[in-house]
């Protein structure tokens, strides 16, 4: 059986959902940065999500795309060799490297410091999106805010700036 239940105040109410949404909406920006394998780090994004939902948003957007996604962030995903590091100065392996991962993306949710957390008596999100497949090639969504539409769940949300490297 499958229970639904609406937490009081009607807040953070399928975050899964939204961030899932929110990935979608980023994977279809710059299609040129997508690979065949996701690494999706949603561990700081707002709402606190545990990591049995994370995984099954990795899951569920793998599933939907056709990809092979794991929840992971980026000093994981280095650890395990997916993303590589190329130092600049060959005479110093330890110095600044050129990260990049060939044939595949991360994309991260994480909050956006010093802004409000409700509106009108409302829940607010409010995040940063990104998708990241090296040193020179990422999209962003920039300040991007939801608020919660006290019926319902979370949907909608707008960006206030995309940059793109």
């Amino acid at each position: 059986a499958l229970e639904a239940v609406t937490p009081p105040g009607g807040s953070y109410t399928d975050l899964c959902g939204f961030y899932l949404q929110v990935l979608d909406d980023l994977w279809q920006a710059d299609d040129g940065l997508n690979g065949d394998t996701v690494g999706i780090d949603l561990s700081q994004a707002p709402g606190g999500l545990t990591e049995a939902e994370q995984a099954a948003v990795a899951w569920r957007f793998g599933e939907l795309h056709g990809v092979s996604a794991r929840a992971a962030a980026f000093d994981q995903l280095v650890e395990k060799g997916y993303i590589t590091a190329d130092p600049l100065d060959e005479g110093d392996p330890d110095g600044p490297a050129f990260y990049q991962w060939e044939g595949g993306c991360l994309l991260t949710v994480t909050p956006h410091e010093g802004e409000e957390t409700e509106a009108y008596s409302l829940p607010v999100l409010r995040f940063d999106a990104e998708k990241w497949a090296s040193s020179l090639g990422a999209y962003c969504f920039y300040d991007c805010t939801a608020v919660w539409p006290e019926f319902g769940s979370w949907s909608d949300y707008t960006v206030r700036n995309e940059m793109i490297a």
